[in-house]
């Protein structure tokens, strides 16, 4: 059966409504007397006349500790006596012939609470007759599973699931657990500002003094004794604080602790741990540290695989782009070029392909004055003139409307030998290749130009 944390209350709560004549007693001297350790945060409600004080609880159990302080006289009449009830029903008392601190002054635990988890009200009656104080230290009760607090003051017990006992961990009997091996270690996450660590001396395991450290969030460790079992006593001494932890930022600490002792020294003893401004059962938002955390690791779970597929989408996006271009620019590089030649911004070609008539009247506008003579010397012969399908004779045009009939080169044969052709003009209008004419000398006049 799973360990269920409980609330403790101080007796210095304003939760706990005092009625007749109470004082605080913070002076210590009763932290000596009996073998149940030292009264619980230094100090005690007291009172030495008759007194009440009543709490109200959400939960099921509850414990009333004090300190024992009963005198029995001659007469059998026990001196302070006590009555205690949750909502009227009345509870066992636990009255004890010597002195003990942290003593059980009544409980629930054999009484049945009509709705163990409502709303209850805790009541307690001190009747002194000769100034016998009556000592109130603490209520410990177990909350609702839904009920809802914080800055709390937890008790955890030894068989709480979430301490986690390292290797060299054993159980001593149902109420405790121990090592006594060297360097075994003790991990516990819990929520609050501060936590201390109770033990017991088992008089069944006597030895020497021994030291270990604890450590909070992984920070440097600190030093703590572990005293040996006083000389001459054969008792247990229980309700020991071995540390308390400095005070932290309330929130989620991880408290670890190692032992340095060894098999000749007192082991390392754990009876429960109390948390200082903690958070209990039914605060699923703080108090849940398992169902917290899950939480945390599914926010980044579900943030991760967001992120991986937004990267994996944008991987994929890249690739296509890339490959596109790849495959548009193995298409560019298959198909034949054209490439495009513009004109010089002062000039523009011109773009009509009508030929002109070039006569020796009309030549100087063409031809450099080193042409003209040759010209001059061939005005009565043929010039052949571009156009869109060949070449023209200028005995076959009159106009450009005219030019139909492409050219086609006449050659004579004698023997071996080829007659030589005259040299043709030929005026050039527009820019690209040049097809020469075979057999034939001719002269290339550039194209003209007018400005833009």
């Amino acid at each position: 059966m799973a360990a269920v944390r409980r609330v403790v209350v101080d007796n210095t709560s304003p939760l706990i409504h005092y009625e007749g004549s109470w004082f605080l007693d913070d002076t210590g001297a009763h932290d000596a007397k009996g073998n149940f350790g030292p009264v619980y945060n230094k100090s005690l409600h007291a009172t030495i006349t008759s007194g009440s004080f009543s709490f109200a609880y959400t939960g099921s159990s509850i414990v009333v500790f004090g300190s024992n302080n009963v005198h029995n006289d001659s007469a059998g009449v026990l001196d302070p006596q006590w009555t205690c009830s949750v909502d009227g029903v009345s509870l066992p008392t636990h009255p004890f012939n010597y002195f003990e601190n942290n003593w059980p002054l009544c409980d629930t635990n054999s009484t049945q609470i009509h709705d163990s988890n409502g709303s209850h009200v805790l009541t307690v009656n001190a009747t002194v007759q000769r100034a016998q104080a009556f000592y109130l230290d603490r209520l410990v009760y177990t909350p609702s599973p839904d009920a809802s607090f914080v800055d709390e003051t937890i008790h955890v017990q030894n068989n709480d699931p979430e301490l986690q006992f390292g290797p060299g961990w054993e159980a001593l009997g149902a109420i405790a657990n121990l090592t006594a091996q060297t360097g075994s270690q003790f991990v516990f996450y819990f929520h609050g500002t501060s936590v201390s660590w109770y033990a017991f001396l088992p008089k069944e395991k006597p030895g020497l003094a021994a030291t270990g450290t604890y450590a909070v969030d992984d920070q440097p460790p600190a030093s703590f004794p572990i005293k040996a079992v006083p000389q001459g006593k054969d008792v247990t001494e229980y309700n020991q604080e071995i540390f308390r932890t400095p005070e932290y930022p309330r929130g989620r600490h991880k408290l670890q602790v190692t032992f340095l002792g060894n098999a000749q020294t007192v082991p390392l003893v754990l009876d429960y741990l109390v948390i200082r401004n903690g958070t209990g059962p039914g605060r699923s938002d703080i108090a849940n540290v398992g169902t917290s955390d899950s939480r945390h690791r599914l926010r980044f779970i579900i943030g991760g695989t967001l992120g991986g597929m937004a990267i994996l989408l944008l991987a994929i996006l890249i690739a296509f782009y890339v490959h596109r271009r790849r495959k548009l620019r193995v298409h560019d590089e298959t198909q034949p070029q054209h490439p495009q030649v513009e004109p010089s911004p002062q000039f523009r070609c011109s773009t009509t392909r009508a030929s002109r008539r070039i006569t020796a009247q009309n030549a100087p506008q063409f031809l450099p004055s080193s042409k003209i003579i040759r010209l001059e010397g061939q005005s009565s012969s043929s010039v052949y003139i571009p156009t869109s399908s060949g070449y023209v004779s200028n005995q076959h045009v009159s106009s450009p409307s005219t030019m139909t009939e492409p050219f086609t080169p006449q050659s004579s044969r004698s023997g071996t030998g080829v007659h030589n052709l005259e040299p043709r003009l030929v005026v050039h209008e527009d820019s690209g290749i040049r097809n020469v004419l075979p057999l034939q000398e001719h002269v290339e006049i550039p194209p003209t130009y007018t400005p833009t």
